[in-house]
């Protein structure tokens, strides 16, 4: 009788019982949280699913399904526990409620890994490179096409590390994340195939290749994009001031005691100071701020904004506020980018087009009129339809504006690029979550958008981690902002005359991976069914 290979037995690499498998996923739990962006390890990215790997390995799917879903709500309960803060401060959630949501935010988000988890137990040995081929396509996939309000995971580690982040300019994160499951699972594979003495060289030579390919690739393409930008002409070059104000949060106490003070007099003032030390600046970026602002009366100290930027000569790029009264007599608001110019022209705003669920806007909020009582800090914004690109006049610079959250989305810059955009410019406002690795995370998601589609970006903040980003994906040095401190950085960013393979082609090697992923599961049905007729 031949048995069929769900039902086979695995080589488990050592004896292993309950309290060995709850060691081992909360190795990888710590590892996540350790590489997760903010933590202080990176590099365990590229092996934060080796331990639960093995502690999975020999169950069935339905159970390493369980254990990968337990290990993976844990791994970003621990890395974005910091949800809370913002829900309590911006939602008004009480403190239960909040951890309540934030609980079952990360058991969804652990929904795709528990599927790679399964798909990794059905890979009974996970010593041929084949096996991890499959399993790691297969959890690409279902981790990039699983809808996420937060997109962020463990590829993101690896944002401040220009090398390796250079594949995402063929098929974007899921590339970049293919490679890092790849490895991850090669590493198990080495060590199941060493101590079950079925053998380790077939797993570890393509380890070698796999990395050595990556290292190879991203070293060549830096070089690349460093040479385009030095062919930069002039026109194509851009002096950004990046303004942070550090106006503190209502209700929160994490600003300096100088700065407690401050508000829209103090980005008045700092970028005066800007325009003054750096009469190159061809524009002055402000980032969002928890100060309610409406488009129409940006003043400080009895001075309008148009009068700033026309006593300056520098343009000026700023959030702001647009309300209108909408049937019912309810207070419709609308998130916009507005680009004040010196010489009074005024421009087209662009309306913030991806709005945060349930702070900005409430999901279903018609067919369930509950949700307004469970969450009543949601505002009532009103999300934009077109993409407008931003032109500093003088240059053929067009800017590719994103508000907030909408950096994180690839698709959003995308049509940027093709609508002719060069340069991203986001603005923020992460104070809402203290001193937590929030800001970092969420610049860590939007640093990747550079890579992507070869183009720089700046990243404005009110309080912090606000950077300067080349085409190659590298942070510019000195840019990065501290963490609830007032702040200026003025730096020229070329834009080169490349554009990616990812730009043009999509996301063909995510449905390469998904096609690989469906061949993988029907062979493994084949084979089933065939050693059932066999039987």
């Amino acid at each position: 009788m031949i048995a069929s290979p769900r039902s086979a037995p695995a080589d488990a690499p050592f004896p292993l019982g309950t309290p060995g498998r709850l060691l081992l996923c909360l190795c990888s739990v710590l590892f996540f949280r350790l590489g997760f962006p903010g933590g202080p390890l990176p590099f365990l990215a590229w092996v934060c699913l080796v331990p639960v790997s093995l502690a999975i390995h020999g169950l069935s799917p339905g159970r390493a399904c369980l254990w990968a879903l337990g290990s993976a709500a844990l791994g970003w309960m621990a890395s974005v526990w910091w949800i809370t803060v913002g829900l309590t401060q911006w939602v008004r959630l009480s403190p239960s409620a909040a951890w309540t949501c934030a609980s079952l935010f990360c058991l969804y988000a652990a929904i795709p890994y528990a599927l790679g988890g399964g798909a990794w137990a059905l890979c009974r040995q996970p010593y041929r490179p084949r096996e991890a081929l499959f399993a790691s396509a297969f959890m690409t996939a279902a981790v990039s096409w699983f809808p996420q309000i937060f997109p962020g995971n463990p590829a993101h580690s690896l944002f401040d590390h220009p090398v390796p982040i250079q594949v995402l300019d063929l098929g974007g994160v899921p590339m970049l994340l293919f490679i890092l499951i790849l490895i991850n699972r090669l590493v198990s594979g080495v060590i199941i195939g060493w101590t079950t003495r079925r053998g380790a060289l077939a797993c570890g030579f393509m380890l070698i290749l796999t990395a050595g390919a990556v290292l190879a690739y991203g070293h060549a393409r830096v070089r690349q994009i460093r040479d385009a930008e030095g062919r930069a002409e002039s026109h194509m070059r851009l002096t950004v001031a990046a303004i942070q104000p550090n106006i503190p949060v209502p209700g929160l106490d994490h600003t300096a005691p100088e700065d407690r003070h401050n508000g829209l007099h103090t980005l008045f003032q700092l970028s005066e100071m800007a325009s003054a030390r750096s009469p190159e600046t061809g524009l002055i970026v402000w980032p969002e701020i928890p100060v309610s602002v409406p488009c129409d009366r940006i003043r400080a100290e009895g001075r309008s904004v148009e009068e700033l930027s026309r006593d300056m000569g520098r343009p000026i790029m700023t959030p702001c506020i647009h309300r209108e009264k909408v049937e019912g007599g309810l207070t419709q608001y609308a998130n916009m980018a507005v680009l004040i110019r010196p010489d009074g022209v005024v421009p087209h705003p662009y309306t913030k087009r991806i709005l945060v669920p349930f702070s900005e806007y409430l999901p279903l909020e018609e067919e369930i009129p509950l949700l307004r009582r469970i969450f009543p800090g949601a505002a009532r914004y009103e999300a934009g339809e077109d993409m407008v690109l931003v032109n500093p006049p003088g240059t053929d610079v067009r800017v590719i504006p994103t508000i907030c959250y909408e950096s994180i989305f690839t698709r959003h810059v995308r049509e940027g690029v093709e609508a002719g955009g060069n340069l991203v410019v986001n603005m923020v406002d992460d104070a809402w979550f203290g001193p937590t690795a929030a800001s970092t995370i969420h610049m860590a998601l939007g640093v990747f958008r550079s890579v992507e589609y070869r183009i720089p970006l700046v990243r404005v903040t009110n309080s912090g981690d606000g950077v300067f980003v080349r085409a190659s994906g590298e942070i510019l040095p000195g840019t990065r902002t501290p963490s609830f401190r007032k702040a200026t950085r003025i730096r020229t960013l070329p834009i080169p005359g490349v554009r990616s393979p990812y730009a043009r082609w999509g996301d063909i090697v995510l449905w390469g991976l998904t096609i690989l992923a469906a061949a993988g599961w029907l062979r493994r049905i084949a084979d089933g069914r065939k050693a059932g007729a066999i039987r």
